[in-house]
């Protein structure tokens, strides 16, 4: 009887499993095992990283873009009986099994569209990123305008003229985490006496920070604040406000029994004014 009239009449599913046992059985074929997995494809499954921890949207995505689309109708192997008898098989789990790989596949293709628009954003993230570190050196080399006042704080603008000795920038202040800590703010020419006032605290009251400006000792800083006064000369044909403090005694919250922060502390950085002793000639 041939495949196409078996296909179109009544099925007597025991009827052909007992046939089917019986030719096995009087063929020796059991080395031929009645398996759908001969054409398994591993090929697919040695793309997907081992490591869960490191999750590569791109490769992701050239995986689900060349086998998002799964094909119900694989190529069969064996025997020509175990051929048949695969055939009859598939057409008779065709109703059940046809819903379930265009349902698959739809959410493939969900998953596909998401991670291709994440791979869009995931470049234009990183463009912006650029484009902030370069504002960032820009904005170091901006002049500061006398007559304000430089908070050194999380998100001001401020923190791009520490250059180093300091911590992470806090909600109102900045640590310094070194014996030595440096600013340099870019400045226009000023023709004038300038004063300088330094904000901040000292984490103990051991401590002393000396304060020297531009290569000059000012003084120091015995506990907290500090005003120093500059004059237009030393300031002349200068382009760059070069702070630097030396911090006595530098040492850790939790050595002192604070708290369990081990960093290196000295001066808690809130903020620097520049304004002008007098008007400009």
């Amino acid at each position: 009887m041939e495949a196409n009239s078996l296909m179109n009449q009544t099925v007597d599913v025991r009827l052909i499993l007992s046939k089917i046992r019986k030719n096995i059985k009087d063929k020796k074929i059991y080395q031929d095992k009645l398996s759908f997995e001969d054409n398994f494809d591993n090929t697919f499954l040695s793309l997907i990283p081992k490591n869960n921890d490191f999750v590569d949207i791109e490769q992701h995505l050239d995986i689900l873009r060349n086998s998002w689309d799964i094909k119900p109708n694989k190529p069969l192997n064996g025997n020509l009986l175990i051929i048949f008898l695969k055939k009859i098989i598939r057409k008779l789990i065709r109703f059940f099994v046809i819903p379930i790989i265009n349902e698959q596949n739809a959410i493939n293709y969900s998953v596909f569209c998401i991670l291709e628009k994440n791979c869009e954003m995931k470049i234009e993230i990183d463009n912006l990123h650029d484009r902030i570190v370069q504002l960032e050196r820009e904005v170091k080399r901006f002049p500061v305008d006398i007559n304000q006042e430089l908070l050194f704080k999380k998100g001001s603008f401020a923190i791009n003229y520490l250059e180093k000795g300091f911590s992470v920038p806090e909600e109102n202040f900045t640590w310094t985490n070194q014996e030595t800590a440096e600013i340099n703010i870019p400045i226009s020419f000023i023709n004038t006496d300038l004063i300088i006032i330094i904000q901040g605290k000292l984490l103990t009251s051991s401590q002393t920070m000396e304060v020297i400006v531009n290569n000059h000792t000012y003084g120091e800083i015995k506990k907290f604040n500090g005003k120093y006064l500059i004059k237009d000369t030393e300031l002349k044909n200068q382009n760059n406000l070069i702070i630097k403090f030396i911090i006595s005694k530098p040492c850790s919250p939790k050595e002192l029994g604070i708290s369990d922060d081990n960093r290196t502390l000295g001066f808690a950085l809130t903020a620097i004014s520049l304004n002008v002793e007098k008007n400009r000639k």
